[in-house]
């Protein structure tokens, strides 16, 4: 055994384990003494800490086969904590271990597995070739954002022969987004048809909702609506972003990367140089036609019937979300045709969220404040006038709105205590709350009361500090929690 193996060997006894592994590391480059690195190795695979298991094991597995490191490694990725299954499912992939390619894909696949623990086998399925293409391109629909990140990620480490396959995925919806972040790492210029075309439908869908925005958005005249109105120009303002991407991927890549950060800015002077800086791209001759999208401007009234309109939605839009606003939208009992549309949707449209509003349309009763449960769109009624969500779009909203939960409390009952921890927030649905705070003498003295619409107790969530006040119900309470995860 060289002096150098003996050096480095001497620090598989200190007591850190990044020390042992870093160790592991470099004896792993002494491939050409494998029988001394095998007696070094091998007793690590019972070291306590899981890193250092895996390197010793990966270390082994690339000497030749070795069993006892190859079934420790399969057995982690499937039965051990958290950062056992991690450090295993990379282990694997680092090896190159294509008989575990169902093992990781299981991992993939399983809905109720950890996210980190999916993302990564997403990211190690790269490591086992071209056979992994098409369930990292099923993973670009995946619910968690993380786990579509970890297959743009293991798409890009198989490389260009995933490229067909990743534009396929833009024609799906659920995959689109996915499918443009993964082009960013393939040769997109090879297909330049095939976005120009993308970027040029897109760009048609955005111009054709932002008309359908001025339509809707001359009769806002309550809240349903607005809402309806809102989201139809989030749809047209997305679907601008998407062919901005498209194009970004051909040419002017980094500007039009800041244009689009800027072009989502609060900052109106953000937006006014975002604007600006498009007029001067390649392709500034396709999209100067989406620039009246960010410009900030007036609706006038139009000729557009706003029924026909809620009609056309409700039954010819293809995103559920845009029909189940059309259909939050209508005013029973006043047009005939309503009415009628109301029932055909009840009963036939695809979408169940979509019954449920039609639903309820039909069968309208108490108005919101007064009923003891809120649907979901009364919800996002609700958290639309909470400034802390002023920014989310009415389709995240929806997201938040489906996580709420609802509380009633009777008057004079405690919500919340004053110096317990606070992991909840409440937005007020009807009635008053009193928040009080205790001074040394256990007075209680009243420093402020929320009434409906207001939020309370958010401050904790926010910064994981003890409750400041307690809360008290001032009568009758209905409340909207969002819990701090």
């Amino acid at each position: 055994v060289p002096a150098a193996m003996l050096e480095v060997a001497s620090r598989l006894g200190d007591p850190e384990a990044e020390v042992r592994a870093q160790a592991i590391e470099t004896l792993r480059s002494l491939t050409q003494y494998p029988q001394g690195l095998k007696t070094y190795l091998e007793p690590m695979l019972k070291d306590p800490d899981t890193l250092v298991r895996c390197r010793a094991a990966v270390g082994l597995l690339r000497l030749g086969n070795h069993p006892e490191a190859r079934d420790l490694l399969r057995s982690m990725s499937v039965l051990g904590e958290l950062d056992d299954r991690i450090h295993a499912i990379q282990a694997m992939a680092e090896w190159g271990d294509l008989e575990a390619f169902a093992l990781i894909e299981n991992e993939l696949v399983d809905q109720y597995a950890p996210s980190p623990v999916r993302r990564t086998a997403a990211i190690a399925l790269g490591s086992c070739g071209i056979d992994a293409t098409p369930v990292l391109l099923e993973a670009l629909s995946d619910n968690d954002p993380s786990v579509r990140e970890g297959a743009v990620l293991g798409l890009s480490r198989i490389g260009p022969r995933t490229l067909d396959g990743v534009l396929t995925k833009l024609a799906d919806p659920a995959s689109e987004d996915g499918a443009l972040q993964a082009l960013g790492y393939l040769p997109a210029t090879q297909a330049e048809g095939q976005l120009r075309a993308y970027a040029q439908k897109r760009i048609s869908s955005a111009l054709r909702y932002n008309n359908l925005w001025r339509s809707v958005a001359s009769h806002a005249q309550d809240a349903p609506i607005q809402l309806l109105a809102d989201s139809l120009r989030d749809r047209a303002r997305q679907d601008s972003l998407k062919a901005l991407e498209a194009l970004s991927l051909l040419n002017d890549r980094e500007t039009i990367s800041v244009a689009k950060d800027n072009l989502q800015s609060q900052n109106p002077n953000q937006r006014a140089n975002a604007l600006e800086t498009l007029e001067t791209i390649r392709d500034a001759s396709l999209i100067r036609p989406l620039l009246d999208l960010w410009e900030t401007v007036k609706t006038t009234q139009t000729n557009d019937h706003l029924d026909e309109v809620l009609i056309d939605l409700s039954q010819h839009e293809t995103d559920d979300w845009l029909r189940a606003c059309a259909v939050f939208a209508f005013t029973p009992n006043l047009h005939a045709k309503t009415n009628e549309t109301l029932s055909q949707l009840a009963k036939t449209d695809k979408d169940p969220f979509v019954r449920e509003i039609a639903t309820h349309k039909i069968q309208i009763g108490e108005p919101m404040d007064t009923i003891a449960t809120l649907s979901i769109m009364e919800r996002i009624l609700l958290l639309r006038r909470v400034p802390l969500l002023a920014d989310l779009s009415p389709a995240d909203l929806k997201r938040v709105a489906a996580i709420a939960t609802e509380h009633h409390f009777l008057d004079g009952e405690i919500i919340f205590e004053q110096d317990e921890p606070g992991d909840e927030m409440y937005v007020v649905v009807s009635g008053e709350v009193r928040v009080l705070v205790r001074n040394g003498n256990h007075n209680d003295k009243e420093v402020a009361r929320r009434k409906a619409g207001e939020t309370v107790g958010e401050m904790s969530v926010i910064s994981g500090d003890l409750r400041s006040a307690a809360l008290v119900a001032a009568g009758d309470v209905h409340l909207l929690c969002l819990d701090q995860k």
